[in-house]
């Protein structure tokens, strides 16, 4: 049976559709096309959240004295998507609609740490240390690949169950 996935409102990069294709695909029951299926796959972003769950305390950058105030390193992106799987012609609703949750964890550092920075050069460059190779931001947009992963694995695997 043949499906089309259309533009995912909230996927601005295509990830998620990326993902649920080459998820679809591989099932061996669905075959993905660009338009022109038996079935349309509905998908809604509902929610995303993001949740900080690691901290460590700042220290004084001369005397390495531990301060008051905490920094994060780790933090929990977590999303909520709902899916419906359509009859193309009719636009009825075959299977769902249904919800995915799914989250990831991920590392960061604090770049307005300057214990997190080296100055080299006078350029400031992060420190690369236990595995936290990224700022924040650039660690957060990292992680949307492996939580569009996890979303898609599982509304394939429901679609899979639901249409056999």
């Amino acid at each position: 049976m043949t499906v089309s996935i259309p533009y995912i409102q909230g996927d601005e990069e295509a990830l998620l559709q990326a993902r649920l294709v080459e998820e679809l695909s591989s099932t061996g029951i669905f075959t993905c096309v660009q338009n022109g299926g038996n079935y349309s796959l509905a998908v809604k972003f509902l929610s995303e959240e993001l949740e900080r769950i690691g901290f460590r305390y700042d220290r004084d950058n001369p005397s390495g004295r531990k301060e008051k105030n905490l920094l994060g390193v780790e933090s929990r992106r977590k999303a909520t998507i709902e899916v419906s799987l359509l009859d193309a012609a009719t636009q009825k609703t075959v299977v769902g609609p249904f919800l995915v949750r799914a989250n990831v964890d991920f590392d960061y550092t604090d770049p307005g740490s300057p214990r997190d920075l080296l100055f080299a050069n006078r350029m400031p460059t992060m420190q690369f240390s236990l595995g936290q190779l990224d700022s924040s931001e650039g660690a957060f947009d990292d992680s949307m690949r492996p939580l569009t992963r996890k979303l898609a694995q599982e509304a394939a695997q429901i679609l899979q169950e639901k249409m056999r």
